[in-house]
């Protein structure tokens, strides 16, 4: 019976080190600004509380925030898979549905924005819980 508790508490710890912009699907869905040279291009976030259901699906929406003449997708890193699953080329966004392939019981994926005109990539943002 000790594993069962000490598997909870590290999965707790692991969650819990998640800053707030990462953890979208811990407390409640959250924005995260998507970085790219310094600037913020576009704002991808969570769509419905289904999403935070810890069944392994996120549905959620790109949005491009800024005139640069360059659309911003959404790209996640998976074991399995790496494939951009939403484009945005205005504020109203694009909604899209993400299913995790991993088959674990966490549901994490690393996503980037991507610029569709340079190809220039941000940084990796963590995505859990969902």
């Amino acid at each position: 019976m000790a594993a069962p508790a000490v598997l909870v508490g590290a999965l707790l710890t692991v969650v819990a080190g998640a800053s707030p912009a990462q953890a979208k699907c811990v407390e409640s869905p959250k924005q995260q600004q998507i970085s790219i040279g310094g600037r913020v291009v576009g704002i991808e976030e969570a769509q419905s509380t289904e999403t935070c259901e810890g069944n392994g699906v996120y549905y959620g929406r790109i949005r491009d925030t800024y005139s640069d003449g360059s659309c911003v997708a959404v790209l996640y890193y998976d074991p399995s898979l790496v494939g951009t699953f939403g484009t945005s080329c205005d504020s109203a966004g694009y909604r899209y549905t993400y299913r995790d392939t991993r088959g674990d019981s966490i549901y994490d994926s690393n996503f980037r924005g991507k610029l569709t005109a340079t190809g220039a990539l941000s940084p990796e943002y963590l995505n859990v819980g969902y």
